[in-house]
């Protein structure tokens, strides 16, 4: 079968997600670019073909870096793709937030694979009202980026019903999150270093480990854990973000 001419991602912060989704497209592409600020390798390594343009990483260390961080990453990738890449197919992951609008401006052919919805959560986490002029022109320009799309992936069932606003359900696959059982494996709790690190034993963990962001609902665990009063029940909560109290203990663990 013959390939396909050239591909190009998107992603400001390139996981073991987006190597696995990129490495598995190598067959079928005579070119594959990634562009991209940072990219996290566990076991698995970005294919030897594939090429890389850096652009400036993602900051979430403040509001204004953050914005910063998203606004000149899209200026950076639009010039990428209008200068080298005028002809390929592009894969528009939503990291930056804009990325999945650069269609407006460009004509490339592109399939869009969304983490988080964007306006959406803006005006959920109070953070824009839905009445505003801003969020109505984003949310006009999704069902008109939307609607040219080759093929749209998002992460659950959820997020597919929240974008079905903005076009057809049917054009929505849901590729739930995996990862590699090798890499990540059950490990018995006697043997368990974190726990032991932090002195865990004996309890019955309830944890969250991800980002502390605007977006993450992490009010219903810390009101869970207030009308928790069971001693052997703890509740741990590992990241950084916007809700993250800057006046907390923090306690560092280094794995091995």
């Amino acid at each position: 079968m013959p390939k396909n001419k050239e591909i190009v991602f998107v992603n400001q912060n390139a996981g073991y997600l987006m190597i696995d989704t990129i490495n598995v497209h190598v067959p079928h592409y005579a070119s594959i670019t990634l562009i991209t600020g940072k990219i996290i390798q566990r076991q698995t390594p970005l294919h030897p073909s594939v090429k890389v343009q850096k652009i400036v990483p993602y900051d979430r260390s403040s509001t204004l870096k953050r914005l910063f961080t998203w606004f000149w990453g899209t200026l950076q990738i639009l010039w990428l793709i209008a200068i080298k890449h005028r002809g390929a197919t592009l894969f528009l992951v939503s990291n930056p937030p804009f990325a999945p609008l650069l269609p407006l401006v460009l004509r490339n052919p592109f399939k869009l694979l969304i983490y988080d919805v964007y306006p959406d959560a803006l005006t959920e986490y109070k953070i824009f009202k839905s009445s505003s002029g801003f969020i109505k022109l984003w949310k006009w320009a999704n069902r008109k980026v939307f609607g040219r799309a080759v093929s749209i992936f998002t992460l659950s069932e959820g997020m597919k019903n929240v974008m079905a606003q903005y076009v057809d359900e049917s054009k929505i696959q849901v590729v739930p999150v995996w990862t590699d059982n090798d890499f990540l494996k059950p490990v018995p709790k006697n043997q368990n270093r974190f726990i032991e690190k932090l002195d865990l034993q004996g309890k019955f963990i309830i944890m969250y480990s991800g980002n502390l962001g605007f977006s993450h609902a992490l009010d219903i665990l810390l009101d869970t854990a207030k009308k928790t009063h069971q001693p052997d029940i703890l509740f741990v909560i590992i990241g950084d973000g916007d809700k993250r109290n800057p006046d907390a203990p923090e306690v560092k663990y280094q794995g091995g």
